[in-house]
């Protein structure tokens, strides 16, 4: 069964964005791919998940660094009951 989505980049059009979260259970490297003109252009801030593929802790930075030089990158484990997550920081 497929499910119909639509890129950041496309759903904006080329307009701006300031803030982008992605929580999207394994697929942030796509959605990345797929807000890549956003990154680029505007530099919003980002908050991507990196716990669902153990991969993800070291190709998502690179990734986002890939995409727009300029962020600084932060990795942060936050701990919440009954979970955790750990999540990838991109500012200006």
């Amino acid at each position: 069964k497929y499910i119909e989505s639509k890129s950041v980049d496309n759903m904006l059009d080329g307009k701006e964005a300031t803030l982008i979260k992605m929580d999207v259970e394994g697929a942030e490297r796509e959605a990345l791919w797929g807000a890549c003109q956003t990154i680029s252009k505007y530099s919003p801030r980002l908050m991507v998940a990196l716990y669902h593929r153990n991969e993800d802790i070291f190709e998502l930075p690179l990734l986002v660094h890939k995409l727009n030089p300029k962020y600084k990158l932060y990795i942060r484990h936050q701990l919440y009951i009954p979970a955790w997550e750990t999540n990838l920081y991109a500012i200006i």
